[in-house]
């Protein structure tokens, strides 16, 4: 239901899109699902909700701040099995599987709060060279 006063949050959202290195690996890793296609999964991307910046140059400060959870759940989104990731992840890596992009004006135009849960049960105290597998 629509609210009757949409207000900005105090959040930006952080835009991410696989690039051709992730549909690569997501199709070389999962033989009987469909196959990743990079149009489709470029044009519904995932969106972080993330601390708002006020100038452009901390953008790469939010990015470092953020790029191995995000990763993480980027990976995890497709193959659960952690072996069939890659050995180290890595911001180079991510960079070159992913496109970032950040939007500062975010809307919520509903009346109802917003829900949330952690969708991934991953401990956040595990850093993606610290996976057991």
């Amino acid at each position: 239901m629509l609210g009757q006063y949409p207000r900005t949050i105090n959040r930006a959202g952080l835009i991410v899109r696989p690039k051709q290195p992730y549909i690569d690996w997501a199709n070389s890793v999962d033989d009987g699902a469909p196959r990743a296609d990079l149009r489709q999964l470029r044009e519904d991307p995932s969106i972080y909700l993330v601390e708002s910046i006020d100038i452009p140059e901390d953008f790469d400060l939010l990015v470092e701040d953020t790029w191995e959870w995000i990763f993480i759940e980027q990976l995890n989104g497709w193959m659960r099995a952690r072996e069939l990731w890659p050995e180290e992840l890595t911001r180079e890596m991510f960079l070159e599987w992913f496109d970032c992009e950040l939007s500062t004006m975010i809307w919520d135009m509903l009346k109802t709060k917003i829900k949330s849960g952690l969708r991934l049960g991953l401990d956040r105290t595990q850093s993606a060279s610290g996976w057991a597998g």
